[in-house]
């Protein structure tokens, strides 16, 4: 999970949302890629390695290229443990209230890997490859997603998922299997495959089977690729087991995990 630990090391559960580096500076990303660190600009500085933006007192200059200097430091960014337990109690208590259930957290056995449905364009495989590392920059090496060069099949249905794997599809709306009654952006569904395998107090752990990804086509035309970017982020994090429901939007705005517009993505 984001920001996991009591204040040392880890990243904040609700950074600032980051400008995703313009296509035009980098290439577009391929699965190769999903393993590097993702590059973010802030204004007139680009950082490699996680989504917040330190003091530039942080960093110590290592090189000099003209105008260009290129700095190098380690920052503390924890938002510590209260917070985490707090944001992440959100999700386990819509849960409990929408299935009239005990309180249950969906987390996976093993880092699942992610695949793009054959026939993704290289600039819609970019934005799912970009995703993936801006997560990754927030995990343990041991828990970071995996992304396979092999393309999922595309259309297929929630339950037809591999085991351990999340399916993304760009379609049209009315092409979604199984349809949506709502026509979304995006939509996450996930596939429980036991909820008795684990017991931890108060809270039950939800071992996830696989989750599958629709994002609709007709519209990522009217977004940024930033924006693009962070709905895949954040419907990734809804298959990681942020789900289901959104943070409070009043205590988390900033969260790219909130669900009240206005919002960039």
């Amino acid at each position: 999970m984001p920001g996991c630990g009591g204040g040392g090391g880890g990243s904040a559960v609700i950074p600032r949302t980051p400008s995703v580096i313009p296509s035009s500076v980098i290439p577009l990303q391929a699965p190769v890629h999903a393993r590097q660190a993702p590059i973010i600009e802030y204004s007139d500085t680009l950082h490699v390695g996680a989504g917040v933006k330190p003091e530039a007192n942080q960093l110590g200059a290592v090189r000099q290229d003209g105008d260009t200097v290129i700095s190098s430091g380690h920052v503390r960014d924890g938002a510590g443990r209260e917070a985490v337990i707090a944001f992440v109690g959100q999700f386990i208590e819509n849960f409990s209230q929408l299935h009239e259930d005990e309180p249950s957290l969906h987390t996976w056995e093993s880092p699942p890997v992610v695949r793009v449905a054959e026939g993704a364009t290289p600039r819609q495989t970019d934005y799912a490859v970009q995703a993936v590392q801006i997560i990754n920059a927030y995990l343990p090496r041991e828990n970071r997603l995996r992304f396979s060069s092999v393309p999922s099949p595309p259309g297929v249905g929630t339950f037809e998922v591999d085991e351990g794997e999340i399916f993304i599809d760009y379609a049209p709306h009315r092409r979604w299997n199984p349809p949506s009654r709502l026509v979304y952006r995006g939509v996450t569904r996930t596939v429980p495959l036991s909820t008795a395998e684990y017991e931890g107090g108060l809270v039950t752990f939800v071992k996830m089977h696989s989750a599958r990804i629709w994002i609709n086509e007709d519209r990522l035309g009217q977004f940024t690729d930033e924006a693009n970017i962070l709905l895949l982020a954040h419907e990734l994090l809804h298959a990681l087991g942020l789900q289901p429901g959104h943070p409070d939007y009043d205590t988390y705005h900033d969260s790219i995990m909130r669900s009240r517009v206005p919002r960039s993505y």
